[in-house]
């Protein structure tokens, strides 16, 4: 389960992911190492907004 995600950065793209400390992800993330690997680069850019400034934009 993911408790809190938020993006923190663009330059460089960066995010914070708050993980419950008994979260299935978070022991699979702990195993490999990763969050995703860049095989997963096309997955990621499917959810990202084709504008990463708008959302920041539509908040002014």
């Amino acid at each position: 389960m993911v408790s809190a995600f938020a993006p923190l950065s663009l330059t460089p793209p960066m995010v914070l992911i708050s993980l419950d400390q008994h979260s299935h992800l978070l022991a699979v993330i702990r195993r490999s190492g990763r969050f995703l690997g860049a095989h997963q680069a096309d997955l990621a850019s499917a959810f990202a907004p084709p504008d990463p400034t708008s959302s920041i934009r539509s908040l002014a």
